[in-house]
């Protein structure tokens, strides 16, 4: 459940109904998505319609033992695509055929959502005021899921996507109201469906809520406005699994992919570092050739660096993991103007993992959120002597997961962001969270009605303090688009940030290469003429 104030008493309630096979089935992450609704507060749960099975490509003796393989081999993701009855949970719903045209026209519809497990090509959204809705899957935004996954992990290809799309009834235009990528699971394709399945189960529930606060006129002004997808058609699966021999040449392919991964990751010795450069932070003039690294002692590595200069020196926060342990604690260390620096030293320690230690100061105070994603906590510290002593002030969120918190102060608010998973089986990098308040005090956040505010997993988790640059806002992200977590940095310019909307737009990106001697480059934060990042070296 997403915490925050519910702000619902002026929403819109709708009614939906929900297409489903003649079975009255629909895959575990659509009735996860169901279940939902009830929590966003602005729908309910009005039909189950029978539509046409959509109809999946026979598969061949070679796809069989390949699936079998997989499932045999790799340890498996929650199933997101095992079918369960409807009737089982929602008995009381009533069931009608595609077919009797009058008794769904008396429901008096607002959507009708179509299950990736039926065929249904736009007729249907007649029948609902809103328009027919449904979720695209891969790469050719496929309504079934048939072969999606497959192509993206046998191709070797970073991120999978899907999208919420809408069809209006008497306009040809299919809207893209929502769209968001995730890792494929290195050489699984069973564990990368799954995982975008469960990732997909948010996308409904989230839009009806933001349609629910704008209205339906400015809903969909903005997204045909913002041009984000729009196709003619309604398209189904086209990229066919391919024959036996072309299957063996790519299993044997893959296998030997993994393998090779395997036995790098064993003798690799590459961990995550501190590294800094005196120069001055410009957009998008850092030279990324003059960091030099800190020496890592044995046993850790050292990570998400924010930087304080108090009475003209320099001193970085950052996650010490201590692989002993299997967690993370807040060391800080002091970098003289020389590069010399003092053993680190530890100011918070927990039971459980910390990490990303954002620090803002407020009326001549400083205070920390470091990540306690481990107690499901969103937790302030208040600094008492600088810098070693912080002392607990109140948790901003309980029994709740936001990853790498990071406040900003504009336009007399507080807002918050951070990444959310879920799912258990989602990624923590893909989905930004964004909350306001007029108090970093609260305990009440209110969420921010275009929530996720952003879903690509290229350009999402945060990297570092929100900064002003020429008069305009920047939002550091991660870029997790690779096997390599923590792989790049992408800078964003936030063109729009209000109680209703928020747009940002990528404006450059920190990739690593052979002449910044870098194979991954994580966080970036900086004061005047020094930039400190942490990176593999």
């Amino acid at each position: 459940m997403i915490p925050g104030k519910s702000n619902n008493a002026m929403a819109t309630s709708f009614r939906t109904a929900f297409l489903v096979n003649n079975r009255k089935e629909l895959p575990e992450w659509e009735m996860l998505m169901i279940r939902n609704l009830p929590n966003s507060g602005v729908a309910t749960v009005d039909a189950f319609i029978i539509a046409p099975e959509t109809i999946v490509e026979k598969k061949s003796s070679g796809i069989k033992l390949f699936q079998k393989f997989e499932n045999w081999w790799f340890r498996s993701v929650q199933d997101a695509f095992r079918k369960s009855a409807v009737g089982k949970e929602f008995s009381t719903v009533p069931v009608i055929d595609i077919t009797e045209n009058k008794r769904i026209l008396a429901l008096n519809l607002d959507i009708i959502y179509c299950s990736c497990l039926v065929t249904d090509k736009g007729e249907s959204a007649s029948f609902a005021r809103h328009g027919l809705w449904y979720i695209a899957f891969g790469s050719n935004n496929s309504t079934g899921y048939g072969e999606v996954a497959f192509w993206e992990v046998m191709n070797d290809s970073p991120e999978i996507g899907s999208a919420l799309l809408v069809k209006l009834a008497g306009t040809p235009e299919i809207i893209t109201i929502f769209k968001g990528t995730t890792t494929t699971v290195p050489y699984s394709v069973k564990n990368t469906l799954n995982i975008i399945g469960w990732k997909s189960s948010s996308f409904f529930p989230y839009r009806l809520t933001e349609l629910s606060k704008m209205g339906a006129d400015l809903f969909f002004s903005k997204y045909k406005k913002a041009n984000i997808g729009v196709q003619k058609e309604i398209v189904f699966n086209s990229n066919k699994y391919p024959g036996n021999l072309k299957l063996s040449a790519l299993f044997i392919r893959n296998i030997a992919r993994y393998l090779g991964n395997k036995f790098s990751k064993f003798f690799s010795e590459k961990k995550f570092t501190l590294l800094f450069s005196r120069q001055e932070f410009q957009i998008p003039g850092v030279d990324f050739n003059r960091f030099t690294p800190l020496k890592l002692p044995k046993g850790t590595f050292w990570a998400d660096p924010f930087v304080i200069e108090k009475e003209q020196k320099i001193y970085i926060f950052f996650e010490e993991f201590l692989y002993e342990k299997s967690k993370a604690h807040i060391s800080v260390l002091e970098l003289g103007k020389d590069g010399d620096y003092a053993k680190p030293i530890v100011v918070l320690d927990k039971p459980y993992h910390l990490s990303y230690p954002f620090i803002f100061e407020s009326e001549n105070t400083l205070y920390m959120i470091p990540e306690t994603g481990g107690n499901k906590t969103v937790e302030l510290y208040k600094c008492t002597a600088f810098p070693l002593k912080w002392e607990f002030v109140k948790n901003l969120m309980k029994d709740f997961v936001l990853t790498d918190v990071t406040l900003l102060y504009y336009q007399e608010k507080w807002w918050l962001f951070g990444t959310v998973q879920n799912h258990p089986s989602t990624s923590t990098n893909d989905q930004l969270f964004l909350y306001y308040s007029d108090t970093f005090l609260s305990s009440d956040w209110t969420p921010h009605p275009q929530n996720p505010v952003a879903t690509i997993i290229s350009n999402c988790r945060p990297a570092g303090n929100i900064f002003k640059s020429d008069g305009k806002l920047y939002r550091p992200a991660q870029n997790n688009s690779s096997k390599q977590y923590g792989y790049a940095i992408k800078i964003n310019e936030i063109e729009v940030l209000n109680e209703t909307e928020y747009r940002e737009r990528e404006v450059f990106e920190v990739i690593p290469d052979k002449k910044n001697k870098l194979s991954a480059i994580h966080t970036m934060n900086f004061v005047n003429n020094l930039i400190v990042i942490d990176g593999i070296v």
